[in-house]
């Protein structure tokens, strides 16, 4: 006879899948945000309002992202939404998701880093950066869980 392999309900990996789409919902609703006019017109003053009243050895950091994107803030604001757009598609398929959290990681962190005040988690902030206060915690979440510790995926 032939083996007959059936399959099970709920799946072995259902955690894993389930705190990567939830990650993925979270990191939708800043994409979305990222979509909105507020964060387009607002995005160069957020970052060099940021930047006032940091301690002084983290001037040269924000002179840096301020001077790189000054002469083209729509663009990277539109690159911003863009990558975070690909970070969710990625997340809820489960497309190269090593290489989606990694990327994710890097990408919240320079994010987090600079308009987010120098990664301070928890300030007052508009309603369009509310929940990039805990994407830099999703991608990590994501990448070294238990239910992802030691599997090839």
């Amino acid at each position: 006879m032939a083996d007959m392999h059936t399959a099970t309900w709920p799946d072995a990996n259902w955690p894993k899948t389930l705190l990567r789409i939830g990650f993925g919902v979270i990191w939708l609703i800043d994409a979305i945000l990222k979509w909105l006019p507020g964060f387009r017109s607002g995005y160069m003053d957020t970052l060099m309002g940021q930047a006032q009243g940091q301690p002084g050895w983290l001037k040269p950091w924000f002179d840096f992202w301020i001077n790189l994107q000054h002469p083209q803030p729509t663009f990277i604001a539109y690159l911003v939404a863009v990558i975070e757009t690909l970070i969710v598609l990625a997340l809820v398929a489960g497309l190269a998701r090593k290489l989606t959290y990694s990327a994710a990681i890097v990408f919240s962190l320079l994010i987090w880093g600079t308009p987010k005040g120098s990664a301070a988690p928890i300030q007052v902030a508009p309603p369009t950066s509310v929940p990039q206060s805990s994407t830099p915690w999703c991608s990590p979440g994501c990448c070294c869980s238990p239910t992802t510790m030691g599997h090839p995926s």
